[in-house]
């Protein structure tokens, strides 16, 4: 969940590499990326190197109710935090 919620932000912020992701379109990357793990985890490299741009490391779960892990300064954070980071807040 909370994956899906970070591409989603990455695209509401204009992010390049995000544009293809739409629930209501059958030939979306998100509803692709259901049943294909390759296209899932080069998106999972994609988040994870926005956040990475910013000094965030983001340990991807893959579990669907269990909340992935985000890490700046050595310390953990919450996803909040981490977009606060990307935003410059």
């Amino acid at each position: 969940m909370e994956f899906t919620a970070d591409m989603l932000d990455a695209q509401k912020r204009g992010i390049p590499g995000f544009e293809n992701l739409n629930l209501t379109d059958p030939n979306s990357d998100l509803i692709k990326m259901i049943t294909d793990d390759e296209l899932r985890h080069q998106y999972v490299d994609k988040v994870g190197a926005v956040f990475a741009s910013h000094g965030i490391t983001m340990e991807y779960n893959g579990k669907f109710l269990e909340a992935n892990v985000y890490t700046y300064k050595g310390k953990q954070i919450s996803r909040e935090q981490a977009w606060n980071i990307v935003d410059g807040k």
